[in-house]
């Protein structure tokens, strides 16, 4: 998918996307340009009402422009067809009442589970925390993990159905659930891009839960 009219715009684009907001300087440091060559691409961008600046508060307490991805510039990221499963979730619901909707959640993440399950089996934990990287990314979620005291951390930069979990938040619960699951560890959300976060994060741990319900339905 096109991010942006040039290579270069669509890696501000990605580095926007991975940090949630960056300054001239940093873009500049990244993308191994100059400033003025860094400006010259953002504007465009803003422009295009792909992104847009806000002053913060920097080193010395002095403020810095930041650039951020605008609502727009995030839709040029890989997207499910968020209208149609928001529509025929909202039938179900009429239809058949929130359980069945729970249902449907929790038989795509056992659909999930079986499709994850074969490439993670014989590894140990970050050997499965590798493995489910890779394939979220394979599925537009531009996925990373990495160490942290006491465990590791998976973040995803990008959802693919942030819109629908916006409405139906047990989407969430049960994406942590299949990670529990697929990992065999405790998985705790500590971001949430559908609640307005910047990024999807979790703090993975090497003890599995054992009081987890299969269903995330009644929990708080």
């Amino acid at each position: 998918m096109e991010l942006g009219q040039s290579p270069t715009r669509q890696e501000i684009l990605v580095l926007l996307k991975n940090s949630g907001g960056m300054t001239v300087d940093q873009l500049k440091r990244e993308l191994g340009i100059s400033a003025m060559g860094v400006r010259q691409h953002v504007a465009v961008l803003e422009r295009d009402g792909l992104i847009e600046s806000v002053k913060r508060r920097g080193q010395m307490d002095r403020p810095a422009r930041v650039y951020t991805l605008t609502a727009h510039g995030d839709e040029m990221f890989p997207r499910s067809y968020d209208n149609l499963a928001i529509t025929l979730l909202d039938i179900i619901s009429a239809l058949d009442g929130d359980e069945k909707v729970d249902t449907v959640f929790r038989m795509r993440m056992e659909k999930l589970r079986e499709n994850y399950a074969a490439r993670l089996t014989a590894k140990d934990l970050p050997g499965r925390l590798a493995e489910l990287t890779q394939a979220l990314q394979e599925r537009g979620y531009m996925a990373e993990y990495g160490q942290r005291s006491g465990g590791f951390y998976l973040i995803e930069h990008n959802c693919t159905m942030a819109r629908v979990a916006e409405r139906y938040p047990v989407a969430c619960q049960y994406e942590r659930i299949l990670f529990e699951s697929l990992l065999g560890a405790e998985v705790r959300q500590e971001q949430c891009i559908a609640k307005g976060d910047a990024c999807c994060s979790y703090y993975v741990t090497t003890a599995a839960r054992a009081d987890e319900a299969e269903s995330p339905r009644g929990r708080a």
